[in-house]
């Protein structure tokens, strides 16, 4: 499935109360590619990289620790991209974060 068509249509950007991560609306896993607009951490940083990541299905992967920004402010700064598949099956790389644009690997290669 190609990057943004159903995968990316999953996720939302949420708080578990302390942090901010990436809620799973499916009933599939799905891997994640994301960086953000403004980030005071340069490995998080769209200028510097990405950072990849796995939500199970219908689960919440927290990405921002003890996050003390507004769920609001957090989800207008991420840029992902999102494959539906399991660690290893599958591997999602955002190649632009504007506007996102990205692919999914199979075979994490």
């Amino acid at each position: 499935m190609p990057a943004g068509s159903g995968a990316s249509q999953c996720l939302s950007v949420e708080s578990d109360g302390a942090n901010i991560g990436f809620r799973n609306h499916c009933n599939y896993g799905v891997q994640f590619a994301y960086c953000l607009q403004r980030a005071s951490d340069p490995a998080t940083a769209c200028d510097a990289g990405t950072k990849t990541g796995t939500v199970p299905a219908n689960g919440f992967e927290p990405v921002l620790l003890n996050a003390n920004i507004k769920t609001a402010d957090a989800e207008h700064d991420f840029r992902w991209v999102a494959c539906s598949g399991n660690a290893g099956d599958v591997v999602a790389h955002l190649d632009r974060s504007e506007p996102p644009v990205g692919r999914c690997v199979r075979g994490g290669i």
